[in-house]
């Protein structure tokens, strides 16, 4: 194959950027009528592609963005919007228009989308062109495959000679299938994707020992108020033992807590929650005038995740001695988990910025981010359950670990997740952690995280 969409990818790239946007909060319609705009857009701003050279904003692209708006978060239209980037680099790199092709009903030939699927399957890097991950591409091409579809209908269905109609259809089709073919499997992604590994024993205590709130070494200085160490303890505390997403944890209410029955609720929040979850924090982004994302990703099935008493007793700590003291003047919050900043909800950004700051103090810990402890409560919990079903035949044994972490980590039903963790050839370290696993539980409870001043730092670790 010809190298020579290689040597144009080696021109400097990041032409077409992906900025965002404010709505106004009304607009005036053909009528002259004032319509409110919906407040979670408002919120949420928009995200629109741009030619940074001229300004120049690629109209097809921009009203597949709006389109796409109407059913998905901005976020989700965002990602889909940086993908469509590189289809536009490439364009530009070849001097392919694109748009005449749509109008003219004339859909890319096999070889040219060879050519371009074989150029997105690269990335530059730090001056060097490199492969892209499989999901990365198969991304990709599943959004450009999704744009080609939505640019080549909007001319199709102004064509009203049936027979003209049908063909342009089908060769739009067959253009589709040959991008289709060389999207990646899952079971292919699935191999090329390394998951970091999960926390062993010894790097589960040292959190554990690092986020003790009155002890020195904590890595949250005495500049920081002590109800700060008490959040963040709790706030890791729980994401150790519950393995909820970063998200989940965010919102949070103080009544999810339920300590007669030593457990935590994580809701699933109902369209109009999530509206007014965003609009919350736009209030308290407008009221301290500081920047603050408005919007928080959120998937998650409602579930009941019961809790040990050692972290059930951290938080009911934090709660009572210390929640109240995080809030802004005389504002009220329901939230669990509040931002020192002005007593408004933590974002997902806030809790990165914890673990961050850990993962800094104590290098030992290794790679670690707000979804490790996920990660780890998963793992351990498919080992556990893996050994405690070893017993059952293997097809019982994997249905049952599809419904147990299904149910108790919040996947959808039919999620893949579980068998990714569940399946012992697609996930190695099960194996690893098949006996360290049984201790598990005991770990979680045996290594103290509260300094309740009647013992020393050292004698708490």
């Amino acid at each position: 194959m010809s190298s020579d969409w290689l040597d144009d990818f080696r021109e400097p790239p990041n032409s077409y950027q992906v900025r965002k946007g404010s709505w106004p909060t009304s607009i005036t319609g053909v009528d002259g009528q004032s319509i409110p705009v919906r407040k979670d857009w408002v919120n949420e701003g928009f995200y629109y592609l741009i030619d940074s050279r001229n300004g120049f904003m690629p109209p097809i692209a921009n009203l597949w963005g709006w389109d796409l708006r109407l059913k998905y978060t901005a976020n989700t239209v965002k990602t889909y919007l940086q993908s469509l980037t590189q289809l536009f680099e490439y364009l530009d790199r070849h001097h392919f228009d694109l748009d005449s092709r749509f109008a003219a009903l004339e859909p890319l030939k096999r070889m040219e989308v060879d050519q371009l699927v074989s150029a997105l399957a690269w990335k530059k890097e730090s001056g060097n062109i490199i492969k892209a991950k499989l999901s990365t591409y198969a991304h990709r091409l599943g959004t450009i495959s999704i744009y080609l579809r939505f640019g080549f209908e909007r001319y199709l269905d102004k064509v009203t000679d049936q027979k003209k109609h049908l063909y342009a259809e089908k060769k739009m089709e067959r253009m589709l299938k040959w991008i289709e073919q060389a999207v990646p499997t899952r079971g292919n992604i699935q191999e090329a994707t390394q998951s970091p590994p999960a926390l062993s024993n010894e790097q589960l205590a040292v959190l554990r020992f690092a986020i003790t709130p009155e002890a020195p070494h904590n890595p949250f200085s005495s500049q920081h108020d002590l109800a700060i160490r008490y959040r963040n303890a709790a706030l890791v505390s729980l994401l150790i033992e519950a393995g909820i997403r970063p998200a989940e944890l965010c919102m949070l209410e103080k009544s999810d807590l339920f300590p007669e029955r030593q457990s935590i609720w994580v809701s699933k929040w109902s369209a109009d929650s999530m509206e007014a979850h965003h609009n919350q924090l736009a209030e308290y982004r407008r009221r301290r005038k500081f920047p603050r994302k408005a919007t928080v990703g959120h998937k998650t099935r409602g579930r009941d995740i019961k809790l040990s008493q050692m972290t059930l007793e951290m938080l009911q700590l934090y709660i009572d001695e210390h929640r109240d003291k995080l809030l802004a003047g005389k504002r009220r919050s329901t939230y669990l988990f509040l931002s020192a900043k002005d007593g408004g909800p933590i974002t997902p950004s806030g809790v990165r910025s914890v673990v961050k700051t850990i993962a800094t103090a104590f290098p030992t810990v290794g790679y670690l981010t707000s979804y490790t402890f996920r990660h780890t409560a998963v793992t351990v919990s498919a080992a556990t359950l893996r050994k405690a079903l070893s017993h059952v035949d293997a097809l019982s044994r994997d249905q049952l670990l599809q419904e147990i972490l299904t149910t108790k980590f919040g996947w959808s039903q039919g999620s893949d997740m579980p068998n990714h963790y569940g399946r012992e050839d697609l996930n190695s370290l099960l194996s690893d952690l098949a006996t360290a696993s049984m201790q598990a539980e005991s770990t979680y409870s045996a290594v103290p995280i509260i300094d309740n001043q009647r013992k020393s730092a050292n004698d708490s670790f």
